[in-house]
């Protein structure tokens, strides 16, 4: 609820003022406690999405130092003898052709986070 939905709110409803002297400043109490809240939101909904952006970035480098290392240095394993090996290659020539989907999958959000000028939420605007 911004600044301008509560003036509306209290504008159309007329609240009573109580003859307590204190009222305003509890009032005042109350909001900096919610403008606090809001800002803490605020500070952890950026954390969050620095982490989620970075951790993100981090896989695609390790993962891109990973297949570059394995491309120039192989190490030949007799795979044979090792049938846990032997099922995962089998597993990735049966569905090579469906690797590059992971990777699209992440241009994608990447061009999703970097191109919306404000963000409320993670994918969706909060509102």
């Amino acid at each position: 609820m911004n600044q301008q939905n509560i003036e509306k709110y209290l504008r159309e409803h007329k609240p009573l003022v109580k003859d307590n002297p204190y009222f305003i400043l509890e009032v005042q109490s109350k909001m900096r406690k919610v403008k606090g809240i809001k800002v803490e939101v605020d500070r952890q909904n950026k954390k969050t999405r620095i982490a989620l952006i970075s951790t993100l970035f981090i896989g695609l480098i390790v993962g891109t130092f990973c297949m570059v290392l394995v491309y120039f240095h192989p190490i030949h394993l007799d795979i044979e003898q090792n049938k846990i090996l032997l099922q995962a290659i089998q597993f990735l020539e049966n569905y090579k052709s469906y690797l590059p989907i992971p990777i699209a999958l992440c241009a994608i959000v990447l061009g999703i986070f970097f191109s919306r000028e404000k963000q409320d939420g993670f994918f969706f605007p909060l509102r």
